[in-house]
Formats: C-alpha cells, structure tokens, sequence
C-alpha cells in the first residue's frame, strides 16, 4: 500500500514510502453455463489494509479533534467486506447467445478511518438487444458512495468554526454504454454518464460526461 504513487509514477515499483500491504480474500459460486444462457456468479470478499491511519473525528480521548487541537487517534489496519452478483435471467429470441443479465453489489468499510462507509452499484447488461447485432452488449449501471458520517460531523464541526468546506454526502454516477462489436479484433463503446453530487458535495451541480473508448483484441 502506497498512497504516494499518485505523486510521483505508478511505474515506480519501489518499497519507499510504502506504508503496509492489502491482504484479500474471496469465496465464489458459479451455478449454471454460458453455453446454456443460464450463468450466474455470487462472490462475498474483504480485505485488510495493515497500514495505519488517522480518525476521521476523534482524538485519543474520543473527542472531537477539531475542538481539542490534539492529534487524531490512531488505527492500525482497516477492512473492507463486499458481495456481488450476477445472473443471466432471460435471453433475446430464445437465443442463449443473447442474455440479459442483471447484476448488483455493496461494500461497508469502518466508518471512523474510511472515507467511504457504503457504496453500492445495481445494473443491467444485455448482450445481443438488437437481433441484427448479436455480439453487441447494452449495458446501464447505477453507483452511488456515501461519504463517512464521522468525516461529515468533523466538517460540520469546521463549518461551524467558520471553515468554507462543504459537509460531503453522497454520490452517484448513472451510467448508460452500447459496446459494439465492429469486428472480433475491434470493439468500439459510446457512452454516458450522469454523475450526481460531484465529490459528495451538495453544492456543486450534476455533471454530464459523454465518452467513447475503442479497444483492440489481438
């Protein structure tokens, strides 16, 4: 774990700076078969982050930190926990080439060290919508974090110091793609995205972000 790359390259393999090591773990079920159209995946995970951090709003003495002017109390390690799934439920003309396949997850982190507590995403993709265009894959999604309620007290606390920081809540990004297959080598993939609350912060008004990205498969 190193939360200095951003400042310098990510191609720097080096320990400097490094502050701890993230530990995954995951268990899965894959219950029927692509070929069958009947596919479905279900996944509960987590993982551990050894490094350490500060509170987001307490001191050592569990008190406001804001208000105190001591130093922020201590954590060694921060878990994260999760759950995904996905489930073909049905299929364009009976053809099991063309599923459509819902799909949802969520993740809870400790909300006294995480800057995020929830975050949850739900959507839909669905492969061969249009029947001249079988390999071509819709896909619409809706994701959304809600920032820790200790760090929205701690800039409650700031505002009412007369700090100018926003008391962050949540955001969600909408998001609507048509990833099409113009050749087995080439796939190319307009899309949208509605992002609400840009930052969590309620001030700032809704964002809307048109792309394109071509990707090649050799």
């Amino acid at each position: 774990m190193n939360p200095h790359l951003a400042e310098r390259n990510g191609f720097q393999f080096s320990f400097k700076h490094d502050t701890g090591v993230v530990i995954p773990i995951e268990a899965g079920l894959v219950v029927g078969a692509e070929s069958r159209g009947t596919l479905g995946t279900y996944k509960i995970g987590g993982y551990y982050d050894t490094s350490d951090s500060d509170d987001l709003l307490e001191d050592e003495n569990g008190a406001p930190y804001v208000l105190t002017g001591d130093a922020p109390r201590r954590h060694h390690g921060r878990a994260t926990f999760y759950a995904m799934a996905d489930q073909t439920v049905a299929h364009f003309g009976g053809d099991p080439g063309r599923p459509l396949r819902p799909l949802a997850g969520v993740t809870y982190a400790p909300p006294d060290r995480s800057l995020l507590t929830h975050e949850w995403y739900a959507g839909v993709l669905a492969k061969g919508l249009i029947e001249a265009r079988p390999s071509d894959v819709a896909g619409l999604i809706v994701v959304s974090g809600k920032v820790s309620p200790h760090l929205a007290q701690r800039q409650r606390l700031e505002q009412s110091l007369g700090g100018m920081i926003p008391v962050q809540q949540t955001e969600t990004a909408i998001e609507l793609n048509y990833d099409i297959a113009v050749a087995k080598w080439l796939h190319i993939t307009p899309g949208a995205q509605w992002i609400v609350r840009p930052a969590a912060d309620p001030i700032r008004h809704d964002v809307t972000v048109i792309d394109l990205k071509a990707v090649l498969r050799l």
